[in-house]
């Protein structure tokens, strides 16, 4: 995962190109030896940035985006990071979160599969699997779901396009811990999504948002 420019030059005219190497499938990101963010993940830079917490590196998504005019700056906690080509399909992606409290509130969070999300919803109490596609309610399932703050959880997202459909699953467990054999929510979309960048979401306005040790795997 590495970025270059280009520049192309004749006579005084020259202009300049950025670009995005991404290897294929799979990926692995636990950010030991980084010491920022992947330039080559779209909306990263800015928001995330790289914790060293006893011993443990991680990446966390700031709660507060100083500017200039305001240094206490929420604008752009609500976002999304994407780490690849829109073009990928039939994945699955993998990733420790935690999600801290402020002020007695935590934050929504989650992972991004081909136009599906796998989200915390603390304030609703569930735990979120939907498409992106708008008002697409065949393609959403809760189940209930209370985080503990400042605890990790490892969540899981699967998308396997089948012809015209496609099986959407997802799970959550307590870090460490044995990895459950069943799906905790599970959708069949019979008008999919069939590709779409790797990702996550997170509003982190109401409290950081940690992730640590993702993994993008062919299925």
């Amino acid at each position: 995962h590495q970025c270059a420019l280009v520049t192309c030059k004749v006579g005084e005219v020259a202009g300049t190109a950025r670009i995005r190497v991404i290897p294929p499938l799979p990926w692995t990101f636990d950010f030991n030896k980084d010491k920022t963010v992947p330039l080559t993940w779209l909306g990263g830079r800015v928001r995330w940035e790289v914790r060293d917490k006893d011993g443990q590196k991680f990446i966390a998504k700031k709660s507060v985006l100083p500017t200039p005019k305001d240094p206490h700056n929420k604008l752009g906690t609500r976002s999304f990071l994407w780490m690849g080509p829109s073009s990928l399909s039939n994945y699955t992606v993998q990733a420790d979160m935690l999600v801290r409290q402020d002020a007695g509130k935590m934050p929504d969070a989650g992972i991004i599969a081909s136009g599906y999300e796998l989200t915390l919803r603390p304030t609703n109490h569930r735990l979120r699997l939907d498409s992106w596609a708008s008002n697409n309610y065949r393609s959403l399932m809760e189940v209930p779901f209370d985080p503990t703050p400042d605890k990790w959880y490892t969540l899981k997202l699967s998308v396997m396009p089948e012809g015209s459909i496609a099986k959407v699953r997802g799970k959550i467990w307590p870090r460490g811990e044995q990895e459950p054999e069943n799906w905790s929510l599970e959708i069949v979309d019979k008008s999919p999504n069939t590709h779409g960048t790797p990702g996550t979401y997170g509003n982190s306005a109401d409290g950081e948002i940690w992730l640590d040790n993702l993994k993008v795997t062919a299925n």
